[in-house]
């Protein structure tokens, strides 16, 4: 199995497992059969980059996160981390708050 090919597998399970999905229930998201949720996840069949970012949009990462291509540090947030930004950016109401806290100023 090729390394990028390895490393999307992997990445695949891990967001399912993580969300407490099932591949059946993943592969009706996705339009797929349960069984190319297996061979993607398994390396034996590689996932189409369209899917791929339909799998990305399902559990709100980025095809980096499945990838792993680009690892500046700066740029490399924690699962927990991706959360809080989601939520600072839904709540402008409590962005003022939330920047007083952290003493950061424009």
């Amino acid at each position: 199995m090729s390394t990028i090919r390895n490393t999307i597998a992997v990445k695949l399970a891990y967001y399912r497992k993580l969300n407490n999905m099932k591949q059946r229930d993943l592969a009706d998201k996705l339009n797929v059969r349960s069984s190319a949720i297996s061979n993607w996840e398994n390396g034996y069949n590689s996932i189409d980059i369209d899917t791929l970012c339909n799998f990305c949009d399902i559990f709100n990462i980025t095809l980096n996160d499945i990838v792993e291509k680009y690892t500046d540090d700066e740029f490399i947030f924690s699962i927990h981390e991706k959360k809080i930004i989601k939520a600072f950016r839904e709540k402008p109401n409590m962005q003022e708050a939330v920047n007083k806290i952290l003493n950061i100023y424009d």
